[in-house]
């Protein structure tokens, strides 16, 4: 027993030597070579490059230290997006040593006042209170003679100069960008106007813009003699305008067979979500006329990856009068997979006059968003059951993103009772579809007890809304145990003391303990910088990917 005393004696005697030569010896921190840019204009952020620093310990000794060391930091810190103002002079340079003193030294800048922006002439607004009109027409045959007549059946070209002064409030804006199509069951037309002479400018210093619109081969099917025309407007943020015209040369008296429009959609809210099947309702509506229609039907023009879970992709109708509204319902489903964002669907309509044969048909375009469904999640959370008072821990959270669309602007946050070090948040970024992260965040107590609290994950979806994921946690925090209570050693196991030959030994058993602390202390250290570097490179491996 004593060789056992003696041996702990000459080790704790030789840690006790050992432990200043691991405190660090570095005495001042020098700048050796300024960063490539000293002048700034006030706003921007101090940027280190070409900095060369050099330590110098308290042996004089010195040592080379680049500007990007995680022991470097500055004032203002660029890496938190701190700015210059304008005035300032130096940027203070602070290098944190291993014992945590905090040796600093200043770099000398130039900041000036902010650059003066020019104020940009604004945009003209486009006046779209200012609707287009037709200001002329000409019916025409084949050959461009004017046709005073047209009769049910007859195939005419129709000439239409449409002015339209908000147009010239747009740059770049020409006839390229104009379409109309004829939407009257009257007439028949398929494709789009040849759009020309188009013109742009100012007249008599107003905003002024006309085009001619050339509809070739329509037919008139009878029943009425007022034409109508849509016309867009492509890369404008004018709207969809209907115009409409009456051709006195058409023949009104004849048959009116009624048209076929598609007058509402209804899907069941504002959007279907992808893998989930869902019912789309058309209401048809047979326009006005004056005889019934037959055999109407209504078809869909599926886009790739949506499908119908079940039934077909026409639907019979069968008669309907004038005036009259069906609805259609197909059971829509777009794949898992569907990630387009919107599904736009072609609606064909058809039928038939049931006193003049005359068949008519339509087509409209149903645009639905499809969602895919988010499926974000914490799949572990990783924590101690149980810590002492004075001893740090952390908690690791993970999360994986198994959905198609990516998780955006995503941060994570720790919040408790008893927790030393409350309110620390990290900012994670965009999170890729069918990838895995994590978070790591340090906990010690204020008291012995419960340390109980709240990680919460913000985030957008793939729609921009704001989500939030939660996990609670909870630790048992224990007292530190009194390693010099009497009660805790057994008297019998107790040698008495001799009184010359050495420490009495309870002066052993202290520096022993007290040895042992300093280890453990040490150990952690070297452990949880390990586990910052295995972190680091798992960060750069991910970049990688």
């Amino acid at each position: 027993m004593k060789k056992l005393a003696s041996l702990l004696l000459v080790f704790a005697l030789v840690l006790s030597l050992a432990v200043p030569c691991l405190a660090a010896n570095e005495k001042e921190i020098r700048v050796i070579t300024p960063p490539n840019k000293t002048t700034y204009t006030e706003g921007e952020v101090f940027d280190p490059t070409g900095m060369r620093l050099q330590l110098v310990d308290n042996g004089d000794n010195t040592s080379e230290i680049a500007a990007t060391d995680n022991r470097i930091s500055f004032q203002p810190d660029p890496k938190k997006g701190e700015t210059l103002k304008a005035g300032q002079s130096s940027v203070t340079v602070i290098f944190k040593t291993d014992d945590n003193r905090e040796l600093s030294t200043s770099q000398e800048i130039t900041v000036s006042g902010p650059a003066e922006t020019p104020t940009p002439s604004p945009a003209p607004t486009p006046d779209t209170s200012a609707a287009p009109f037709i200001s002329s027409y000409a019916i025409t045959d084949a050959g461009g003679a004017e046709k005073v007549k047209v009769q049910k059946g007859d195939t005419f070209t129709l000439v239409l100069r449409v002015v339209d002064n908000a147009l010239a409030a747009y740059s770049g804006v020409d006839a390229s960008n104009v379409a109309a199509k004829i939407n009257s069951s009257a007439f028949t037309f398929t494709g789009l106007a040849e759009v020309s002479q188009f013109e742009s400018g100012e007249s008599e210093g107003k905003p002024y813009c006309s085009y001619v619109l050339i509809f070739r081969d329509v037919i008139f099917n009878g029943g009425s003699n007022t034409v109508q025309v849509d016309i867009s407007y492509q890369n404008t943020t004018r709207p969809v305008s209907s115009l409409s015209q009456v051709l006195a040369a058409c023949d009104a008296a004849a048959a009116r067979t009624p048209g076929l429009i598609v007058r509402d959609v209804n899907y069941g809210g504002t959007s279907i979500t992808a893998g989930q099947s869902a019912a789309l309702t058309l209401s048809v509506f047979a326009t006005t006329g004056n005889e019934d229609l037959t055999d109407v039907m209504v078809s869909l023009s599926l886009p790739e990856g949506v499908t119908l879970a079940s039934g077909s992709q026409t639907t019979y109708l069968g008669s309907m009068k004038s005036g009259a509204l069906q609805a259609a319902t197909f059971n829509l489903l777009p794949g898992a997979t569907f990630t387009g964002g919107v599904a736009n669907i072609t609606v064909n309509l058809s039928g038939v006059g049931k006193d003049s044969g005359t068949a008519v048909s339509g087509s409209s375009t149903v645009s639905i968003p499809v969602l895919q469904p988010e499926r974000f999640e914490i799949t572990n959370v990783e924590s101690p059951d149980s810590m002492m008072l004075g001893e740090e821990g952390y908690i690791s959270v993970t999360f994986v993103n198994k959905g198609k669309t990516s998780i955006n602007n995503l941060s994570a946050e720790i919040s408790g009772d008893n927790l030393a070090n409350p309110g620390q948040s990290q900012f994670v970024g965009n999170i890729a579809a069918g990838t895995e992260n994590s978070v790591d965040f340090d906990i010690a107590a204020v008291q012995a007890g419960t340390i109980t609290g709240v990680i919460t994950l913000s985030y957008e979806d793939s729609t921009g809304a704001a989500k939030t994921l939660t996990s609670n946690y909870s630790i048992t925090v224990n007292e530190m145990p009194v390693m010099d209570d009497p009660s805790m050693m057994d008297p019998g196991m107790m040698e008495p003391v001799e009184e010359s030959g050495g420490l009495p030994v309870g002066v052993i058993v202290v520096i022993v303990i007290l040895a042992a602390a300093v280890i453990a202390v040490v150990v952690r250290i070297v452990l949880k910088k390990r586990k910052a570097k295995a972190l680091a490179a798992l960060g750069d491996e991910d970049e990688d990917l």
